[in-house]
């Protein structure tokens, strides 16, 4: 199978939706809680890993949008290849929400804050 250009823009803004969801927003922070320890220095809270093997690597992987782009983009990617029909709805679906959050940056930065 290959990937058309359209495809990999798709993938793209849907890895980045993703990873977004996973390492920043709100929704998730129940999950990364399962992984994370909540510190406070100088009035400024901090994600830190928990102790123990699997919860550190998860800790240290969830906190890193680099890492997790990796990972997220593995998932994309593979679903793409090999579970086409449910994919592609999840990959369309994250790539919208995408874009409306790029729209959404972009006019918080250049229209709204003056």
């Amino acid at each position: 199978m290959e990937v058309t250009w359209l495809g990999l823009v798709l993938l793209s803004l849907a890895a980045f939706r993703l990873t977004h969801l996973v390492v920043y927003d709100r929704i998730m922070l129940r999950f990364r809680l399962l992984f994370l320890e909540v510190t406070e220095e100088e009035g400024e809270e901090y994600y830190v890993p928990k102790a123990g093997r699997v919860n550190r690597v998860i800790g240290e992987l969830i906190t890193c949008h680099w890492c997790t782009s990796v990972w997220a983009s593995a998932v994309l990617v593979g679903g793409y290849y090999y579970l086409p029909t449910i994919s592609s709805f999840v990959i369309i679906l994250l790539a919208v929400a995408g874009v409306a959050a790029l729209i959404e940056a972009v006019t918080v930065r250049f229209l709204l804050d003056e």
